[in-house]
């Protein structure tokens, strides 16, 4: 059996193949690279809000000794704030913390 064949079913075969493979090797590219900024912006935005945090307690910190920032209100707690906690740490002394990191102890 004769097979003929057609020129542009070999052009669209040979011209899908690297478009293709072009357009997948973008799209997991730019799905790492997205991913790795938004990383970055979350860390960001906690290294903010824990500065934000220590200018609020700094002047508090220096002059008590025994300084303790009282039970959290557990009404006013999103669902995913239990994920997140904080440590105020002044030199390798621990200072105060969130009630939810009490159970991972001070490294």
């Amino acid at each position: 059996m004769n097979r003929t064949y057609s020129l542009r079913r070999r052009l669209i075969v040979w011209i899908s193949i690297p478009i293709l493979t072009a357009t997948l090797f973008a799209v997991v590219a730019s799905y790492f690279f997205t991913r790795h900024e938004i990383e970055e912006v979350y860390d960001a935005q906690l290294v903010h809000s824990a500065k934000v945090l220590l200018q609020l307690t700094q002047h508090e910190i220096l002059e008590d000794e025994d300084f303790d920032l009282g039970l959290e209100n557990k009404d006013l707690q999103h669902r995913y704030e239990r994920n997140l906690g904080f440590r105020i740490w002044v030199g390798r002394e621990l200072i105060t913390q969130s009630s939810n990191t009490l159970d991972l102890g001070v490294f």
